[in-house]
């Protein structure tokens, strides 16, 4: 009879070879191609910052300028057409949301948002101290009526626009000094804040259409 054989074990191929390890695509930084969370609640919070001193300057200070602007929102003249105040508001707009979207070109764009946001918050500050100065209380509420629609919309897309900016800027600032994010990744990220700074213009162009035939009715009842 013949004798069960033991069975071998078999011979794996890798056994001869060393192990490669396993290949990993580089990928890019995330804040060259997405965004920084706490930049737009750190941007907030400057702008409420300024927005106290520019209180304080218009209580205390004799400001020409801040009775002409006063003057300025407090006349019914000021809301007489639609286009009219439609045209201001959306230009207001389209400087500030502009001046975010060139921060992303610079490698210092991140120094530069927060400054934006602060001067942001103390001229809206001095501008209801001086309108409050003008025509007390019942001034203030018209001011606030007439006006808070389209600058929150500006702020809050302001904030949101913040966020990629300072992303881009923080890419183009490793790019300069530590060899970070590659042109072709910060094209693509540039590509993609133009569309949503072209959104954030339609917007506001939408709102301040909005706000401008609002403005003009409150202005004819409350002025």
């Amino acid at each position: 009879m013949r004798t069960a054989q033991p069975t071998r074990p078999a011979v794996r191929a890798r056994m001869f070879w060393p192990r490669q390890p396993a290949s990993r695509v580089p990928q890019a930084p995330a804040n060259a191609a997405g965004r920084l969370p706490y930049v737009p609640l750190g941007c907030a919070c400057l702008f409420l910052l300024g927005y106290l001193p520019g209180i304080w300057l218009g209580r205390t200070g004799a400001w020409e300028s801040g009775s002409q602007l006063a003057a300025y929102y407090l006349s019914k003249s000021s809301y007489s057409t639609v286009f009219s105040v439609w045209q201001w508001q959306f230009s207001a707009a389209f400087l500030q949301l502009a001046a975010l979207y060139l921060c992303s070109f610079s490698a210092l764009g991140c120094f530069f948002l927060p400054i934006l946001f602060f001067l942001r918050g103390g001229f809206l500050g001095l501008c209801a101290a001086c309108v409050l100065a003008a025509g007390e209380s019942r001034g203030l509420v018209c001011y606030w009526l007439l006006s808070s629609l389209s600058n929150l919309s500006v702020l809050f897309a302001g904030l949101w626009l913040s966020g990629y900016s300072a992303a881009i800027s923080n890419g183009l600032f490793q790019c300069v000094f530590s060899g970070g994010a590659t042109r072709g990744q910060l094209a693509g990220a540039f590509r993609r804040l133009t569309i949503r700074f072209l959104f954030c213009l339609l917007l506001a162009g939408t709102v301040s259409l909005v706000n401008g035939w609002l403005s003009v009715f409150l202005a004819g009842v409350l002025l």
